[in-house]
């Protein structure tokens, strides 16, 4: 807690007033990070361009910043510590795959009301998405068995991500 206040320019005291411990400060930490990651996805988008840009354009900043090192290990500490700590987890899940799946299932419902895609459950189409967006690099990431992806990499993952999307969603 010493190094924090220092790095922020306030008195431990301050820092205990906003955050009673390091758990709290931690906790905050998760939620503020995937919070700003997901809120972040659309910012730099522009939703009138075809489904298929849209998507490898969301995809690609998307596992860009999920299996950046900082993400990731702090994705294996709220994993190993869950337990003790719950509320990491909750605050991980719900301002992070919660709320990305929330906003671009948005995005999907639209697409579907205006049949562009055949969309009948958004929330879980979102959801598979960023599944066929993380599939086999994520969980090899998370558990040390690849290193940091080049641009390359996560290009060829996200437009086979987008490819299996569009065709399993594609309106009839």
């Amino acid at each position: 807690m010493d190094e924090v206040a220092r790095v922020a320019r306030i008195s431990k005291a301050t820092l205990y007033g906003l955050f009673p411990n390091k758990a709290a400060l931690f906790g905050a930490h998760v939620d503020d990070m995937c919070r700003a990651l997901s809120l972040d996805l659309f910012s730099f988008v522009d939703t009138a361009q075809p489904p298929a840009v849209v998507l490898a354009t969301l995809g690609r900043h998307f596992l860009a910043a999920v299996l950046r090192d900082e993400a990731v290990q702090t994705e294996r500490n709220v994993i190993a510590e869950a337990a003790r700590y719950p509320a990491w987890a909750e605050a991980m899940e719900a301002a992070g795959p919660r709320l990305s799946a929330q906003l671009l299932g948005r995005y999907l419902e639209d697409l579907g009301r205006r049949a562009v895609l055949a969309i009948p459950d958004a929330g879980l189409a979102a959801e598979h998405f960023i599944a066929l967006c993380q599939a086999r690099v994520g969980r090899q990431r998370l558990l040390g068995l690849a290193p940091a992806l080049t641009p390359a990499d996560i290009e060829r993952q996200v437009d086979a991500a987008v490819t299996v999307f569009l065709r399993g969603y594609a309106a009839r």
